[in-house]
């Protein structure tokens, strides 16, 4: 096994239930976040994920998105 991989230091993860994150409805996978969520008090300098940009996006040579 290679040296840098021997030992692993895990520090200053936050442990939050689910609704602590403050996702619109996860139930229905809508994972955006409330602005008033309580990770952003909890975690300093956590910030939201913009999952409007991840994915297929419309443009000149894809004009719709497929089903």
């Amino acid at each position: 096994m290679a040296e840098q991989f021997k030992v692993v230091t895990v520090r200053d993860n936050a442990e939050l239930p689910l609704e602590a994150m403050g996702f619109a409805d996860a139930a229905k996978l809508d994972f955006r976040m409330k602005a008033g969520a309580p990770v952003f008090q909890k975690v300093p300098g956590f910030r939201a994920i913009p999952f409007e940009k991840i994915g297929l996006q419309t443009n000149d040579l894809r004009p719709t998105i497929p089903p």
